[in-house]
């Protein structure tokens, strides 16, 4: 049985009142929970898998919570929970099939999962610092040389909750769109906003000791270590280095 906290529940609230601003924002009107439903599987390209299903787990909780309290909303509530339950958080090509790229996003994303319960089930000192790392890479795409100069907080835009500031990994040979690129959210969980402050808070502080990439070649060393556990048919280094090249943005 699956259980929420209250402070789950008030952040599945909050959020939900964010996606439900942003879709009558952009309709200019009030819009009505099919249409809500509608919005955020048409927006869902936009987000990483996990993203989306937060979103949707957030709207279904409220909807849920609604249609108890206002009965009358109960079919609407209904067809809108059928809606979302029916899409998948990847892409799908006509056929139902998932696309190549979906599958391999999801098998990364599913390797991050074993990898990061693994790491922490050991007694190294490193494996938090690791999970840290493993997730906010994957959220962000950025790459390790970005992290020690990185700037997240609250957004400067009304329209978003957070920003993440980079200076480019590559904007020295010409490869980057500027010194700086920002990436925005509407919406993080509390436990990835901790997590973000806290790789970058060991990144920042390894770099002024001038032990950043000891770091790197420790975590790597404990990510080693995990993956020939995991999977003993592997290379851990490839693995580790596919985080400075990430596959995807998950912000927006």
């Amino acid at each position: 049985m699956t259980t929420r906290t209250e402070k789950t529940e008030v952040a599945y609230r909050k959020r939900a009142a964010q996606i439900a601003r942003a879709a009558a924002k952009k309709a200019k009107r009030p819009v009505s929970p099919t249409e809500l439903a509608q919005s955020m599987i048409a927006r869902r390209r936009e987000l990483s898998p996990s993203s989306f299903r937060q979103n949707r787990a957030a709207i279904t909780f409220t909807m849920n919570e609604t249609a108890l309290n206002q009965p009358d909303l109960d079919p609407q509530t209904r067809a809108m929970i059928a809606l979302l339950k029916d899409v998948e958080s990847v892409d799908r090509p006509d056929d139902g099939a998932p696309r190549t790229s979906a599958q391999k996003q999801k098998r990364l994303d599913d390797d991050l999962d074993r990898i990061s319960h693994f790491a922490l089930a050991t007694t190294s000192p490193n494996a938090s610092t690791l999970v840290d790392c493993l997730t906010v890479g994957s959220l962000t795409g950025a790459r390790l040389v970005e992290w020690p100069t990185a700037k997240f907080g609250p957004s400067s835009d009304p329209d978003y909750a957070w920003e993440l500031t980079l200076v480019n990994g590559k904007a020295g040979n010409g490869r980057a769109h500027g010194e700086t690129r920002v990436l925005h959210w509407e919406w993080l969980p509390e436990e990835l906003v901790a997590q973000t402050k806290a790789w970058i808070f060991a990144a920042r502080e390894a770099a002024a000791n001038g032990a950043y990439e000891t770091l790197k070649s420790t975590l790597e060393s404990l990510m080693r270590r995990v993956t020939k556990q995991l999977f003993p048919s592997a290379c851990a280094a490839p693995l580790f280095r596919r985080l400075d090249t990430p596959p995807r943005l998950a912000g927006k």
